[in-house]
């Protein structure tokens, strides 16, 4: 019989890691092996309803250590309704609060939360701030709070917090705490590396706050959607905040209006010196133009600029939505020298005046600089 010494098979179990089919069959074929499989198999534990949910409890209680090996955690929509409907399972608050209890010490060592479709209750924001101190990577897509003040608890209460992702968040009372405590203690607003606000979510009540906290200013990475100028001024002091430290900034325009965009006089970018990797994404709406994306642009500090990703959503005329021949002329220019790619991506949609297979060469003709120069990717769907 082959003898495998256990630190070659580790290193093979490794190469495993997103095979869950392999790493099962692996944790049955020696006890040696098990250890490994079971790292990867319970690295991320995915939580989408109640049922899921009671298993990986019961699971707990027969292994409490088996919550040491999960790094990430992803749950979604564990709290059952209270009146049973067809699909749903009936479960009592107090059951339920006490699943939490069992469950949330045991993941000693979660460092990222992704939390979606949530009605945020104070029993679930105590468990979290009390027991996953290790969380380092935050993500609340679609969850409700009852106050303003609660949801900035739940910041707080993390204090390694580096990343947060936000989408579709809402809050009943809009009052911003002066002060966010919990257990008595005074709480500090977290100091992001990465900050990504989609869409539907109250920006004239988030920003303010963390920018008044200091929560922006050393943003690496930094994503944000906005459907109106008052939203891009609100985008535009995170920038301002963030200009010393920020390499990456995405910027989602999503409003598809029958009327010029504009970019509001105030914001500007050119102030971020570090800026590596620049994103925009915008429709281009039937009779209508985004003069925004090359105002954007004539602002840029290209020193250490080497990406440009545009992302266009076409309902319109491709080449009346955007001013090609500046945008082209634009990045040709002598301090553009560090800049290794641009990408454009093109979703056709049926409302558009140009057919999807005529839309790429339609690019390469309209930047015929870039296209000379090899730097120009395009793709369309």
């Amino acid at each position: 019989m082959v003898y495998i010494p256990p630190e070659l098979s580790d290193y093979i179990i490794d190469f495993l890691h997103d095979n869950r089919a392999a790493l099962k069959a692996c944790s049955l074929t020696a006890r040696s092996w098990y250890p490994a499989a079971r790292y990867h198999l319970y690295w991320r534990v995915s939580l989408p309803h109640f049922k899921s949910f009671r298993t990986y409890c019961s699971l707990l209680d027969i292994c409490p250590t088996l919550g040491s090996f999960t790094r990430n955690v992803k749950l979604s929509n564990t709290f059952p309704l209270t009146t049973s409907r067809k699909g749903q399972l009936d479960v009592p608050r107090q059951d339920m609060e006490q699943l939490w209890e069992f469950m949330l010490p045991k993941l000693t060592a979660t460092e990222c939360l992704e939390l979606s479709f949530l009605a945020f209750q104070p029993v679930l924001a105590n468990h979290l701030a009390r027991n996953l101190t290790t969380v380092t990577d935050i993500s609340l897509q679609y969850c409700s709070f009852d106050s303003f003040s609660s949801f900035a608890a739940v910041i707080c209460s993390f204090p390694c917090l580096q990343s947060c992702v936000l989408r579709g968040i809402s809050w009943h009372n809009a009052i911003t705490p002066a002060a966010p405590t919990h257990s008595g203690t005074k709480s500090m607003r977290p100091r992001l590396a990465s900050l990504s606000l989609g869409r539907d979510v109250p920006l004239e009540d988030l920003l303010p706050w963390l920018l008044e906290g200091d929560a922006c200013r050393d943003l690496i990475h930094f994503s944000g959607s906005c459907s109106s100028e008052h939203d891009a001024l609100l985008l535009g002091e995170v920038l301002k905040s963030a200009s010393a430290t920020l390499k990456e900034v995405e910027l989602d325009w999503y409003s598809a209006s029958y009327h010029d965009v504009q970019l509001p006089f105030d914001f500007t970018i050119g102030s971020c010196l570090s800026l590596e990797s620049l994103s925009l994404r915008c429709p281009i709406a039937l009779h209508s133009t985004v003069p925004w994306v090359t105002s954007l642009l004539n602002q840029v500090n290209p020193a250490q600029l080497k990406t440009i990703y545009f992302e266009i959503r076409l309902l319109g005329s491709l080449e009346e939505g955007l001013d090609w021949a500046s945008l082209d002329s634009r990045l040709l220019r002598e301090d553009f020298a560090q800049l290794a790619a641009v990408d454009i991506k093109i979703l056709v949609w049926h409302t558009a005046t140009a057919m999807s297979d005529g839309v790429e060469q339609a690019v390469h003709r309209l930047l015929p600089l870039l296209d000379s120069k090899g730097v120009l990717r395009t793709h369309c769907h």
